[in-house]
Formats: structure tokens, C-alpha cells, sequence
């Protein structure tokens, strides 16, 4: 029988490969034969109250974000979206048998693992990027081209955060796709992976290189059907001074913080 004892003992083990993870999830960096693979071990989530309740109401309709499903749920669509995605020739982790037995009783999902430069280093590095964003943003442009054109929902990287998004010298990977709503057309899914890009991107850039970057952007992604749902996502939402509230807040906790309000005036710009 598997006891609380014998899973401390493991995580014990494993510690010395643990890599950083702002998620839930025990991410670990590990060799075996000759190369390193990746080990995620999805855990339970531990929300609060309200975002409880909130997740057992969407339960009950059948909706529940993937975020916030089990363990087996989220490997399941992690597994299944990574798969896709390769088949249909863009660059994520090929999924790998998992090697190492001992950990059979986790829910957890082994991978290649991807040696490169995340898009939050490649912007904060004070190098000039311009070429590699360009290719980042052709590569968006091109992917939603197809999946809007397809109604594809499977082909969007709702986490599409700068850590998630890494540049080695062949190709631009994709990592992390335990975030999603399958059951949302693809005309959300491409507004939720673009905010969520522009959001962390604006967050990282230098501040005197915000306005050029999204400049770029602009001349890279033509989706004027996903620049009209952002601009009414958030100018047309509902209780609009809480929502402008709540972001001078924002600024005032920290000015390099970008607000929702920022990204849309400078994709009208």
C-alpha cells in the first residue's frame, strides 16, 4: 500500500531536480539516458473559498475550467492538446512514456524537456529582439489564421505567459497547456491567449520599449475580428468603473504593471 510516508520519501528524491513553478504543480527537471526529460506532477488545487464554490457551480453546468479540474482531468487535456499540436506541425514537448515506475501512483505527465531562451528573458535581456519577436508574432498570426479558419479550438495557448513561450535555435516551443475552456469558440480562445500574451509581454518589455513592441505586434497579427472582440471584452464589460477601479489600483501598486486599458489604446494606436 502507498502511504503518506512513501510519497515524502519520493518528494524527497525528487527535490534536488525541482525546477521553479508559480503553479500548483511539481515541476521537475531530471536526466535519463543521456538527455533530460520533464516531469510535471499534477496536484490537487487548493483554491479558496469562493473560487470553490464558484468551480462547483461550473461543475454542475458542466463547464468547469480545465485549471480547476482533477489531476487526472488536466493531465488528460494537457496530454491530448500536446498531441494535437504536433500533429498539426507546431513545436511543443513530445510526450514520453513515463520511465519511472516508482512514481506510478502520481498523476503525472513526462515530457522532452526544452533547453532555450524564454520569451521573458529574451525581452529583459536588453538585446535587440525585434527579429525573434517578429517571428513570434508571424508564427500567432499564421496559427490563429488557420484555427479561426478551421474553428479549431484546440490550436490556442490559453497560458501563452513569457515563461511559457521558450526560443531555441530551430523553432519557437510552446510549454504548459493546463489552462482552457474547451467548450468556448475560437474567436474567445484567440482573445484569451492574445491578452494573456500582451499582458505578460507588457509586463516584461523595458517601458521604453513597450510602444515599439506592440507596434510590431500590430504589423504582424492583421486578426481585426480578435481587435475588435478585445477592444469589446473590455471597453463593453459590465460595471466599467469597478473594472477601472480596480485597475488604478494596479498602477498604483506597481506603475510598470500593464492594465487591460493600456494594451487596447496601444493596439488602436
Amino acid at each position: 500500500m502507498f502511504s503518506k510516508k512513501n510519497e515524502a520519501e519520493i518528494f524527497e528524491v525528487l527535490e534536488k531536480y525541482r525546477i521553479s513553478s508559480e503553479h500548483s504543480n511539481a515541476a521537475y527537471k531530471i536526466p535519463h539516458l543521456g538527455r533530460f526529460v520533464f516531469l510535471k506532477i499534477y496536484r490537487k488545487n487548493n483554491s479558496g473559498l469562493i473560487r470553490r464554490a464558484s468551480c462547483l457551480f461550473a461543475a454542475m453546468r458542466n463547464k468547469l475550467p480545465v485549471q480547476y479540474a482533477s489531476p487526472a482531468r488536466r493531465k488528460a487535456f494537457e496530454e491530448e492538446t500536446l498531441r494535437h499540436w504536433r500533429k498539426c506541425g507546431y513545436c511543443v514537448p513530445a510526450v514520453l512514456e513515463n520511465p519511472f515506475t516508482q512514481l506510478n501512483p502520481f498523476v503525472g505527465l513526462v515530457t522532452e524537456f526544452i533547453d532555450g531562451l524564454t520569451l521573458r528573458e529574451l525581452v529583459g535581456g536588453g538585446k535587440n529582439n525585434r527579429e525573434d519577436l517578429r517571428r513570434l508574432f508571424c508564427e500567432i498570426e499564421e496559427r490563429h489564421e488557420k484555427a479561426l479558419r478551421l474553428e479549431d479550438n484546440k490550436l490556442f495557448h490559453i497560458d501563452a505567459n513569457a515563461r511559457n513561450i521558450i526560443f531555441t535555435t530551430e523553432c519557437i516551443f510552446r510549454v504548459d497547456f493546463e489552462m482552457g475552456r474547451p467548450w468556448e469558440p475560437p474567436l474567445v480562445c484567440a482573445r484569451r491567449e492574445i491578452l494573456k500574451m500582451l499582458v505578460s509581454l507588457g509586463d516584461e518589455v523595458p517601458l521604453e520599449s513597450r510602444e515599439e513592441t506592440f507596434r510590431l505586434f500590430k504589423e504582424c497579427y492583421r486578426r481585426q475580428e480578435v481587435y475588435d472582440f478585445i477592444n469589446r471584452g473590455v471597453l463593453q464589460r459590465p460595471f466599467q468603473k469597478w473594472h477601472q477601479s480596480k485597475e488604478k489600483k494596479k498602477k498604483r501598486k506597481n506603475p510598470r504593471k500593464i492594465t487591460l486599458y493600456e494594451i487596447v489604446s496601444l493596439l488602436q494606436n
